[in-house]
């Protein structure tokens, strides 16, 4: 993941200091006077190595220093000059100015990478992974819950598909959907395993406290799972109860038809092509942590009623 000091956008002077490695120019200095002094330093360092007569090897050494500085800050110039010609024909450059407000100019972050990639090979791994974060960020703000499948597989894996792009994976413990020390899902977990076979939820047609309580925090822990802000689910109606906008799918008897075929591979078509059977109570898994939770939720999952 990107570091969380890694910026949205970067001044040029800012971008070709990452490019040269040099991460510190002290206030009112600029790139130029430090890679310039750097290099003057190792002139005279040089310089009093030869009129002291150092040995060859130590002159040697000079020498390269000499060479690199000189050479870091012939790089750093020419980078700016580049830079600079690239923004005063924005037709033909890659370089997208930042709408931030700001006494200079700033470039988004994502395409000076690009630009210093693509231009000299100059790869910064934080650049290239805040890029990554920005669009997939971009992307998640374009999708909604009806883009989302959430396939639930054996052991309470979860896996989380954006669209046919993206996908993550997690587990019902991480979530909050499975206690922390039990191996078995809670009240929340076994809601939304009873969902993925299209058992009604709730029951009745007016949900007591409890029930829009579990509602409520199986809401909660969908949108972190996601990022998505938005409710998951469909207003509640006397005909569906709370029903999810988003695809859900209980693959864990998938998972074992598929073991014993002896093929291991899933094929994100199956989501579309899946139609959920009746649940029943062969099929309910062993959850005794929520139905232990005593309260209208786990009536709901254990098939009785208080009603």
């Amino acid at each position: 993941m990107p570091k969380s000091s890694s910026p949205s956008s970067i001044t040029v002077e800012e971008a070709v200091s990452r490019m040269v490695n040099l991460d510190y120019i002290p206030t009112g200095f600029t790139l130029i006077d430090m890679t310039g002094a750097f290099y003057e330093t190792a002139d005279v360092v040089y310089h009093n190595a030869k009129v002291d007569q150092l040995s060859k090897e130590e002159l040697k050494v000079c020498e390269l220093r000499l060479a690199i500085c000189e050479s870091r800050h012939v790089l750093a110039t020419s980078l700016l000059d580049h830079l600079k010609l690239d923004l005063a024909n924005p037709e033909t450059s890659s370089l997208v100015i930042s709408p931030e407000v700001s006494s200079n100019v700033r470039l988004e972050l994502n395409s000076v990478s690009d630009w210093s990639t693509e231009n000299y090979g100059i790869s910064i791994p934080e650049w290239i992974e805040t890029s990554e974060l920005i669009e997939a960020e971009v992307s998640k703000v374009q999708l909604t819950w009806k883009d989302i499948t959430i396939k639930i597989y054996n052991d309470y894996r979860i896996g989380c598909f954006f669209g046919k792009g993206e996908s993550t994976q997690s587990h019902f413990r991480k979530i909050g959907l499975m206690g922390v020390a039990k191996n078995s899902p809670n009240m929340l977990g076994g809601v939304l395993l009873g969902m993925s076979a299209g058992k009604k939820f709730p029951k009745f047609p007016m949900p007591s406290a409890g029930e829009k309580t579990a509602l409520s925090k199986l809401r909660d822990a969908l949108k972190n799972l996601t990022g998505i802000v938005e409710d998951p689910f469909y207003p509640i109606n006397e005909c569906d109860g709370w029903k999810p906008q988003f695809t859900l799918i209980d693959d864990r008897r998938n998972a074992a038809e598929r073991a014993k075929n002896g093929s291991t591979k899933v094929s994100f078509d199956d989501v579309e092509n899946y139609e959920p059977e009746t649940w029943s109570h062969d099929d309910e898994p062993e959850t005794d942590d929520f139905m232990d939770e005593n309260d209208d939720a786990s009536d709901f999952l254990s098939g009785k009623s208080n009603r």
